[in-house]
């Protein structure tokens, strides 16, 4: 029995991830984040040789009194790109000596246009997460101007750890030649370094970027998933391209070429699991909407897995759904709550006090349908009675939930509408009888 209830809930885990992946998919779609991985990837084109400028003049100014620490940093930089020597720069004229004067207009200038990807990040954030009260062009520009100094500062203190646990590893190396664990693990923390400093960056921009943030949970499993996801780009990339085919095909601009796929691929991967820690944050909402795409009096087409998916999400019922016989009444004309209901299945009599004489049914509400909404709408107490005429299944909704359902699915607003029409006019019809 143990056993069983295990496959279960792995069963039903694996049930609710696919759920969350395949809204993730249609949100993504919907909401056309591929062009603003696109956005975001050539902006990071027009940011990154300013923030290695910038990177670049800070340590040359550091390093002097120890030539051997700007050679770990080139070293550093030769990761990611073996085109990134110090003669490459020099010859550019990035490591000419200038006057102060012209060091602080250079990194003026180099702050405005790093800016850039920012913007193209917080846009992106912008539509993953919608708020209310977005913010204003010139509230995400001086956003983007205020977050780049203490990055900036960031990425200096991870170089700095980086190279001092290359330059560690090399002393374990020369001197500890024998053991061959301190030699593993400096080696293994050199290797993860560049993942953990990317799953924190992730996971900050999902957490504190947007103006409706999402829950701490949400974004580091986000954040985690996006994390892994480029880990496997990166080793698939080096499998599949060959770097020196591609510099015979295209000469001096193979790198280039290789690193543009590479960098637009991350932000894709980062745009999509933004996307799934919108989801993750508001799964609720999403399920309950994607049910009533399938179970609603309008229902929508859909395909094979989406049904089957959607059409009774376990979690969901579990969670939000009541079994009630034939006969029970669900609330009274004049309660107070203001809970809404989806009737997954049966009929619902509403029915009208009548002073003293039994109670004269005005409406009947049947599967597919919401009701309990006036109460809520209204802020009112309940203006009618329901009750059950066959056994049935009701989801229940909470007002903070319909408000999210509205808010995120128009069309459930629409229907909302119709119904309200609809019901009034059973209601007027009924009076008239």
């Amino acid at each position: 029995m143990k056993a069983e209830r295990s496959v279960q809930a792995v069963a039903n885990g694996l049930k609710s991830f696919l759920q969350r992946i395949i809204i993730s998919f249609d949100l993504f779609n919907k909401n056309e984040l591929l062009n603003h991985a696109g956005a975001s990837a050539f902006f990071f084109l027009l940011s990154v040789a300013p923030v290695l400028f910038l990177l670049v003049m800070i340590f040359e100014r550091l390093v002097q009194v120890y030539p051997g620490f700007s050679e770990g940093f080139f070293h550093l930089l030769a990761r990611f790109n073996p085109g990134i020597t110090r003669d490459t720069l020099a010859g550019v004229g990035l490591l000419s000596r200038r006057s102060v004067a012209v060091d602080i207009i250079g990194v003026l200038t180099m702050l405005w246009f790093s800016r850039l990807i920012l913007l193209g990040i917080q846009r992106g954030l912008g539509i993953i997460f919608p708020a209310d009260k977005p913010r204003t062009p010139i509230t995400q520009n001086l956003i983007a101007l205020a977050l780049l100094p203490p990055l900036i500062l960031f990425i200096v203190v991870i170089v700095f750890i980086s190279i001092g646990l290359d330059v560690s590893n090399t002393l374990a190396l020369n001197r500890l030649s024998t053991s061959s664990f301190l030699n593993g693990l400096l080696g293994f923390l050199g290797g993860l370094l560049p993942y953990a400093v990317l799953f924190l960056l992730i996971f900050s921009a999902y957490k504190l970027i947007p103006v409706e943030r999402p829950k701490t949970a949400a974004a580091l499993l986000g954040a985690l998933l996006c994390t892994a996801g480029v880990a496997v780009v990166q080793v698939l990339i080096a499998k599949v391209f060959n770097v020196a085919r591609f510099n015979l095909i295209y000469g001096v601009l193979g790198s280039l070429i290789l690193t543009l796929i590479g960098i637009y691929i991350v932000f894709q991967l980062f745009f999509i699991f933004a996307q799934f820690t919108y989801v993750t944050d508001r799964f609720d909402v999403l399920a309950v909407e994607r049910m009533l795409r399938f179970r609603g009096r309008k229902a929508g087409k859909g395909g094979k897995l989406g049904r089957y998916l959607f059409n009774r999400p376990e979690r969901l019922m579990r969670k939000l759904a009541r079994e009630h016989p034939a006969g029970d009444v669900l609330f009274r004309e004049g309660d107070g709550d203001r809970d809404i209901f989806f009737v997954y299945e049966g009929t619902i009599g509403i029915h009208l006090e009548t002073g003293g004489e039994e109670p004269r049914r005005i409406a009947v509400v049947r599967a597919g349908e919401i009701f309990g909404e006036m109460a809520y709408l209204l802020d009112e107490p309940r203006t009618a009675t329901a009750i059950t005429e066959s056994p049935c299944v009701l989801v229940i909704l909470t007002p903070k939930l319909f408000e999210g359902l509205l808010k995120v699915n128009h069309a459930v607003s629409r229907n909302v509408i119709e119904l309200l029409c609809d019901r009034l006019r059973e209601t007027h019809r009924s009076a008239a009888v």
